[in-house]
């Protein structure tokens, strides 16, 4: 293989696809690299012993959005921080040309767009807010099929994949990166798309280079329930995805009819939650997080401190006792039944217990047949300091998109930010 390109690019998510897209299909002479330190799509897997010492959830082809729900969230304000700066018109020229890009490749999905809008006013008056916005879900098992065709045609239009190769170094000067191998690749331009599992990597070589960061927000820790799928039923037929929020605290990731899984940040295990499209379960399962900034790493790893998340049932979570046995049987089974409670700070319990309290007065859930796992997590990364319309940092060529730039949070997100990345590649190749 070559070691002088025109691209890299460093990260196969939706950041990382879809500026390669963008290049080749306005330019097929330019030479692109896209660099993984996880596998191929066929080979990523994940069995929930969860020993991998690269998380299969999180890197390889597709990303870690290969694992999430296959939710296309089609608002511009939600998931991207940047929305301000392009005009709404071009803005949603964009999401509906992403949309359209993950259609051509895949499953259509279901379409979700709130119609019966006032079913939500109980929210209000309960003192809780909630974010209304179309919705695409593809489906865990479908966004697998599409993120494949996607790859699949990118490698038949010349662009080149590098799987199992992790990035230890950006270099400068020229610019370049070298690989845990001790390879080197140099390049006109070096595109960082490592997503969130590269939030311990990106910052010390940012750093290293003189790239600052700004003022972070909070990251948030809390847990992810699982209940009965009627619960929520008259919202989720409305909003797919729904979006709770109360002081300092918010849903997050709504999964009907889903499952629980594993990710596996190396440092510590976590969970998240998924829906397949033909395989179907009778519980929704769904985060509830604490904004804080607090090291929610050190948390973490104190809530799991065997090696698995805990998983008890939810009344009991909230009483404080110990849960001798479970009323339902866990979607994720790699998982061990301890009292929560006695595992995270009281600030951040009182705050999860108040936040469901009150999501209970929307649809009773407390004292149903609902459990609870802990911990899930949501990195915030600290947003870098970069030109917010192209995505390039001080160092000319040396762009940063996706979540790793700390101004995307969801598919659609990341992906608008790689294709305004391609874009100025294409203006300065």
């Amino acid at each position: 293989m070559r070691n002088i390109w025109d691209v890299i690019i460093v990260g196969s998510g939706p950041a990382g696809l879809f500026c390669a897209y963008t290049i080749r299909e306005s330019n097929e002479k330019i030479n692109i690299l896209v660099i993984d330190k996880g596998p191929p799509v066929d080979e990523r897997y994940c069995d929930s012993t969860c020993q991998c010492k690269v998380c299969h959830i999180l890197s390889g082809g597709g990303g870690a959005g290969l694992f999430s729900d296959g939710k296309l969230t089609l608002d511009p304000s939600v998931g991207f921080k940047l929305n301000y700066l392009l005009p709404s018109n071009v803005l949603n020229g964009y999401i509906k040309l992403i949309e359209d890009t993950f259609l051509r490749f895949g499953h259509q999905g279901m379409l979700y767009y709130p119609k019966n809008k006032k079913i939500f006013e109980r929210f209000t008056q309960k003192g809780l807010k909630v974010k209304l916005y179309p919705t695409r879900h593809i489906g865990s098992d479908e966004i697998r099929n599409t993120t494949k065709n996607f790859i699949n045609f990118l490698e038949k239009k010349g662009v080149k994949f590098k799987w199992y190769t992790e990035v230890t170094e950006i270099l400068n000067d020229p610019l370049g990166i070298k690989t845990k191998n001790n390879d080197i690749f140099k390049c006109r331009f070096l595109v960082i798309a490592v997503g969130r599992s590269g939030s311990f990597f990106l910052p010390y070589e940012l750093k290293k280079l003189g790239i600052s960061t700004l003022s972070s927000d909070h990251s948030s820790i809390g847990l992810r329930i699982e209940c009965g799928s009627i619960k929520f039923k008259e919202y989720l037929n409305e909003v797919y995805d729904l979006k709770i929020e109360f002081k300092n605290c918010r849903t997050f990731c709504f999964c009907p009819h889903g499952e629980v899984i594993l990710e596996n940040y190396g440092k510590f295990k976590a969970v998240n939650g998924h829906t397949l499209t033909y395989r179907k379960t009778g519980y929704t399962n769904f985060a509830v997080l604490v904004k804080t900034k607090e090291d929610i790493i050190k948390m973490a790893r104190e809530i799991n401190v065997e090696g698995l998340p805990l998983v008890q049932n939810l009344d009991e979570f909230i009483t404080g006792k110990n849960t001798k046995r479970l009323k339902i049987l866990p979607t994720l089974r790699r998982c061990k039944v301890e009292n929560i409670k006695s595992k995270i700070p009281d600030h951040i319990a009182e705050s999860l217990c108040e936040f469901i309290y009150k999501i209970d007065e929307i649809s009773p859930i407390i004292y149903e047949n609902t459990i609870v796992y802990a911990p899930e997590v949501k990195f915030l990364i600290k947003p870098i300091k970069i030109d917010k319309k192209t995505f390039q940092t001080d160092i000319n060529g040396l762009y940063v998109i996706g979540d790793c730039s700390g101004y995307t949070a969801s598919i659609i997100g990341a992906s608008l930010s790689g294709m305004l990345c391609g874009k100025n590649i294409l203006e300065n190749g």
